[in-house]
C-alpha cells in the first residue's frame, strides 16, 4: 500500500492491478476495504471451485429436509416452504421459492449478493441488488423501487393524507406515508424476490427441473407425477366409492377431470381426505364454491348492474354510526395556532404549519406532535417574524 498525497490513495492486489480512489481519507480508506474484500473473495473461489455434481446433491439432500418440503406446508404455507403459490384470478402460479433460493447459495457458495440504495426521496427508494457469480464473473443486477407510501381507507385522528382518489366503490382511498416498519418489511422482501430471481438464472436449469420433480412427487406422490393418468382414474374411484361422480367433479373444477393439473389432482386428493375423515361434506363444497361463483358473476346486462348500483346507493334503515370525535388539541397546540394566525392571518395559519411539519428533517403530523416539535414550530415561527 502506498500513499501519494492526502487526497489520493493508490492500492496493489495479487493479480497486479490498481485502483485509484480520490477524495477524502474516509473515502479512500472505504474503496480499498471494498476493493480488498472483493479480491479476497474472488481468491477464495478460485482456490475452492464448486463442483456442480456436489450443488445437486446437496439441494436434493435439503428436499428430503422435514419441513422444507412437507406437504402441510404446501396447504398452509410457512416461511420455511421450498415452494410457493399464488392465486391471479383463475390461474394457479407455483414456482420454487425465497427459501429453495437461500440454500441453493449455500450449496452453490462463491456467490455475492448484495443490495445498494441508489436513489431516494420522500415517497420512493431505488435500491440496486446484484448477484455475482465469482467463478465465472457473470453478474445479475437489478433495481427496485420501494414506495414509502401506502392506501387506507380511513384516517386517523390529525392525520393528514398526501393525496386522495375514488375507487371502484365511490369510497374515498387516501394515499400516506408508511412506517419506517412498513418501508423496511418492504424492502427486504423485495430485495429477497430479486435475489430469488439472480440465484435461480445462475442455477442450471436441469438441476431445478430435478428439484422441482423431487418436492411435486412429496406433495402429490411419486405416483402423480410419474403416472397422472393413472393417479386420476384411481382419484375417480375413490371420490365413486363415496357417493360423488365424475361429472359432479367436473362442476367443481369448471372442466373435464381428463384435463386436470398435478396441482389440482393433489388439491382434489385432499378434498376426498377431508371428506372421508368427516371434515367436511360434498353438499357444503358445492355450496361454497356456488357461492364463490356468485360473487365473481358479472351482470347479465346494463339493466341488471343499473340495478345493482341503486340499490348499493339507497339508503339504509340502519342509523349510521356516530363519528368520533377528533382529539382535543393540547394548549401548546393552541399557541402554535395562534403564533401563525399572528403572522400570516387565519385563513392562511394551518398552511403555514403543516407546511413547516413536512419541511422537518423528520417531518411529523401537527395533530401528533410532541412538546418539542411544538416548540420547534414555534420557533420556526418566530424566526420568520423576526425576518
Amino acid at each position: 500500500m502506498q500513499e501519494t498525497n492526502t487526497n489520493q490513495l493508490v492500492t496493489t492486489n495479487e493479480f497486479q492491478q490498481s485502483i485509484q480512489a480520490t477524495g477524502s481519507t474516509v473515502e479512500a480508506v472505504l474503496a480499498a476495504r471494498e476493493k480488498a474484500i472483493v479480491e479476497a473473495r474472488l481468491i477464495v473461489a478460485m482456490k475452492r471451485p464448486r463442483d456442480w455434481n456436489d450443488v445437486r446433491i446437496k439441494l436434493l439432500a435439503a428436499i428430503e429436509r422435514p419441513g422444507f418440503a412437507d406437504a402441510d406446508l404446501w396447504e398452509n404455507p410457512q416461511p420455511g416452504s421450498a415452494m410457493f403459490r399464488l392465486r391471479f384470478g383463475e390461474t394457479q402460479v407455483e414456482g420454487l421459492s425465497i427459501r429453495f433460493a437461500e440454500e441453493a447459495i449455500r450449496a452453490m457458495g462463491n456467490l455475492d449478493c448484495r443490495s445498494t440504495i441508489i436513489w431516494e426521496d420522500e415517497q420512493q427508494r431505488i435500491v440496486g441488488v446484484e448477484v455475482f457469480d465469482l467463478e465465472s464473473n457473470v453478474s445479475i443486477p437489478t433495481q427496485i423501487v420501494v414506495k414509502k407510501t401506502r392506501e387506507k381507507k380511513k384516517l386517523w385522528d390529525g392525520e393528514e393524507a398526501i393525496s386522495m382518489r375514488m375507487n371502484s366503490n365511490g369510497k374515498p382511498v387516501y394515499l400516506v406515508y408508511a412506517t419506517d416498519a412498513d418501508v423496511f418489511k418492504k424492502q427486504n422482501a423485495e430485495i429477497s424476490k430479486a435475489i430469488r430471481n439472480g440465484v435461480l438464472r445462475l442455477l442450471p436449469g436441469d438441476i431445478q427441473a430435478e428439484c422441482r420433480e423431487k418436492l411435486l412427487a412429496k406433495r402429490y406422490g411419486k405416483e402423480v407425477v410419474a403416472d397422472p393418468e393413472k393417479a386420476k382414474r384411481d382419484m375417480l374411484d375413490a371420490f365413486a366409492k363415496i357417493g360423488v361422480k365424475p361429472s359432479e367433479l367436473r362442476k367443481l373444477l369448471g372442466h373435464s377431470v381428463d384435463s386436470a393439473s398435478p396441482a389440482q389432482i393433489g388439491e382434489l386428493r385432499d378434498l376426498y381426505s377431508k371428506i372421508k375423515d368427516g371434515k367436511t361434506t360434498w353438499a357444503k363444497v358445492m355450496s361454497d364454491a356456488k357461492e364463490e361463483s356468485d360473487e365473481k358473476k358479472p351482470p347479465a346486462n346494463l339493466n341488471e348492474l343499473t340495478d345493482d348500483l341503486k340499490k348499493k346507493q339507497a339508503p339504509k334503515d340502519k342509523p349510521k354510526p356516530a363519528r368520533e370525535k377528533p382529539a382535543e388539541l393540547s394548549d401548546l397546540h393552541k399557541k402554535v395556532i395562534e403564533d401563525a394566525k399572528g403572522l400570516v392571518g387565519d385563513d392562511e395559519a394551518m398552511q403555514l404549519i403543516n407546511r413547516l411539519c413536512k419541511a422537518c428533517q423528520e417531518p411529523f403530523f401537527f395533530a401528533s406532535a410532541g412538546p418539542k416539535q411544538l416548540e420547534y414550530l414555534r420557533s420556526e415561527i418566530a424566526a420568520m417574524a423576526d425576518k
